[in-house]
């Protein structure tokens, strides 16, 4: 049966959106390439740290960033508002305080983010994990995933959101398989070698119902490098560690916003 009018629109219109769509993929792919590549050369080479070794320097590092992160009592709100009052620099930024100390906190995020990095530098001159984990660590974030549940305006630094883009454009296309009646057979398959290359580029699990799908390719990351389960299982940790002290970054940031609203509520500030 013949595509309708309407159903053209609606088919054209999704198919003008592919390459929109993926040009964040396709423009960053050369830097994610190299980020990975230098991982994989440094996963091949350096002298992995014991469990233990890399447990400890792991909670040292979670200790660091947390000594950077905003407090959530009243005293901690009291005490960011007293600073805003006491400098020239920021007590004139917005028509109050109030409002300038909530600027304040929502773009620490960007500070608080490049301090995990630097620590994390710092921790990577004895303990190699840090150096190569902190590679892998970039492409995770611009893959993305991280978010302010209670404040989606707040962005997370360095987040492209790849995930999101490859996996709608995957959706885009299988619209215009299922919906397009052999019509964009053309587009399709055109549509389908850029975004298999995408993944490819990318190094990201393409396999729709693999429960890795979107997520970067470690497996194959791990095996290109060569390296052996007990080195996997250091590299995951350490991943793992820089998701959870983000995560912590983005709990602490979003609980001091949250309990300064609560305090001008109430009328204590």
């Amino acid at each position: 049966m013949a595509l309708t009018k309407n159903q053209r629109m609606v088919l054209d219109k999704i198919s003008g959106d592919f390459s929109g769509l993926v040009s964040p993929a396709d423009s960053s792919k050369g830097a994610i390439k190299g980020r990975i590549d230098n991982a994989t050369t440094k996963m091949k080479t350096m002298t992995f740290s014991s469990p233990s070794t890399l447990a400890t320097a792991i909670a040292d590092y979670s200790s660091d960033v947390s000594n950077r992160l905003p407090g959530n009592t009243e005293s901690d709100i009291q005490e960011i508002l007293s600073m805003i009052g006491d400098c020239d620099f920021l007590n004139g930024q917005s028509d109050d305080n109030f409002s300038t100390m909530m600027k304040v906190i929502n773009n620490a995020v960007k500070s608080i983010f490049d301090n995990i990095g630097k620590i994390a530098f710092d921790f990577s001159v004895t303990i190699p994990e840090f150096d190569a984990g902190g590679l892998l660590d970039y492409v995770n974030s611009l893959f993305g995933g991280l978010s302010f549940p209670n404040f989606p305006s707040i962005k997370i630094p360095g987040q492209l959101d790849l995930t999101n883009i490859m996996k709608n454009a995957d959706k885009l296309i299988n619209c215009l398989d299922i919906l397009g009646e052999g019509e964009y057979n053309d587009q399709v398959t055109e549509d389908t070698s850029t975004l298999t290359n995408l993944f490819d580029d990318l190094s990201m699990v393409s396999n729709p119902v693999d429960p890795n799908y979107g997520n970067l390719d470690l497996t194959s990351i791990y095996s290109t490098a060569g390296i052996s389960s007990p080195q996997q299982a250091n590299m995951n940790t350490i991943q793992g560690a820089f998701r959870t002290v983000k995560d912590s970054s983005i709990g602490s940031v979003s609980q001091a916003l949250d309990k300064a609203k609560s305090m001008k509520k109430l009328g204590i500030i």
